[in-house]
């Protein structure tokens, strides 16, 4: 596959995952009833994010050096982590009584959540960070998106409209960044 076909697809899908992460936060904050489908949304924009941050990171591979590498990494084990922790929410925690899941989340569950969060937010603000630096992107959707990420890695401690606002303007970036990966700015080669 040639790079350009992978930085497009990787735009493109940098695109979807930011429409569907803004769709479903913000169908969450103003249709909390609809807990199960709005996750569904979210996970789509989740399953769509190795690849779009996969494209970003090899566009930006060379000039972003050892911070993007880490960020890299700890960004994809913190997607991975976000999809398990909005799976388990969809179809496990959904399923239980409101007792059994304050119980749940009260012991080591609600731990590794807290945990999913802060390790999904330390990703990418490196990421962010990385991506400023590097200066192959334009530099205010890197700055919008760790902005953004802050209420969607720290959930509990913002109210759902905050988590909503949090999750258009990271969607935004990721919208940005993907136009930018899918047009001539994504067009450089990328070696093996």
């Amino acid at each position: 596959m040639s790079s350009s076909i992978l930085f497009r697809l990787s735009g493109l899908s940098c695109i979807l995952a930011g429409v569907a992460v803004a769709i479903g936060w913000v169908a969450m904050s103003v249709s909390p009833s609809g807990v199960a489908l709005n996750t569904l949304i979210i996970i789509v924009g989740l399953l769509l994010a190795p690849l779009a941050i996969t494209g970003l990171y090899l566009r930006q591979r060379e000039e972003s050096g050892s911070l993007g590498a880490v960020a890299y990494f700890v960004t994809m084990i913190g997607v991975g982590l976000v999809t398990g922790l909005n799976y388990a929410v969809a179809f496990v925690l959904l399923s239980l009584s409101e007792s059994q899941r304050t119980e749940l989340l009260a012991g080591t569950t609600g731990a590794a959540f807290g945990v999913t969060g802060v390790v999904s937010l330390v990703g990418v603000i490196l990421f962010g960070i990385a991506t400023f630096r590097a200066g192959v992107f334009s530099r205010v959707p890197a700055v919008l998106l760790v902005i953004g990420n802050v209420p969607l890695g720290l959930v509990p401690l913002f109210p759902p409209v905050g988590v909503a606002i949090g999750a258009v303007v990271f969607g935004a970036a990721l919208i940005w960044l993907g136009s930018e990966l899918w047009s001539a700015r994504g067009e450089a080669q990328v070696s093996p």
